[in-house]
């Protein structure tokens, strides 16, 4: 396990990066003692794996929240609606995207935010323009973060009931409750070798 210390629009994180192999699954475990909540990092392409279900026993005996990461999205064959499935078959969790990737495989450029309804582009996770089916997919998306945020809160809920939507900030507020309190997981996207996705990982860890 190492340290990874990283400081980011003003507040400092103190990562665990632990071994993804089965092998050194003390290594998580030892980890998970000490942190405050966990990112789950899964291939694009393997899905779940014997480490993903390993650390998943120990954070759900230990009551711990968490993030889903699927990486190497610039990986060939790179299918996150597969591991998306592969996730609620293997664990039985609600699973919330966050974001929609732009690009797939070779053509993976970043990530769009459905809820601020922004991409985060390139390296240095720039604003920019996205795909029209991004877009349009990011509504039905949308709809489906927002139902999470509202039933993390009965006062949101109640007015989502009322006025069938909530405005970001309220989103924002039963976003950050229901992840702390494992009502869902969310899920982002990222090539960390490429840093990509890696700017709007750090923006959404200061906001859950």
């Amino acid at each position: 396990t190492s340290l990874v210390p990283i400081e980011a629009d003003g507040m400092k994180f103190n990562l665990l990066d632990t071994p993804g192999y089965a092998d050194f699954a003390g290594e998580v475990i030892s980890a998970l003692q000490v942190v405050e909540g966990a990112v789950v990092v899964v291939d694009s392409v393997a899905g779940v794996e014997v480490g993903t279900e390993i650390a998943w026993q120990h954070l759900d005996e230990l009551g711990l929240p968490r993030i889903v990461v699927i990486n190497k999205m610039n990986r060939e064959n790179a299918n996150w609606p597969k591991v998306l499935a592969s996730l609620e078959s293997s664990f039985g969790a609600r699973f919330v995207p966050l974001q929609l990737p732009v690009g797939n495989a070779h053509e993976f450029k970043g990530v769009y935010d459905v809820v601020r309804g922004v991409a985060s582009l390139g390296n240095e996770g720039k604003p920019g323009d996205v795909p029209g089916a991004v877009a349009t997919d990011a509504g039905t998306r949308r709809d489906a973060v927002v139902e999470a945020a509202a039933e993390s809160d009965d006062a949101l809920l109640e007015k989502f009931f009322d006025a069938g939507t909530l405005d970001d900030e309220e989103v924002k507020r039963g976003l950050t409750a229901g992840a702390k309190g494992n009502r869902f997981v969310p899920v982002l996207f990222a090539s960390a070798t490429e840093c990509l996705g890696v700017h709007a990982l750090l923006a959404a860890l200061k906001t859950l």
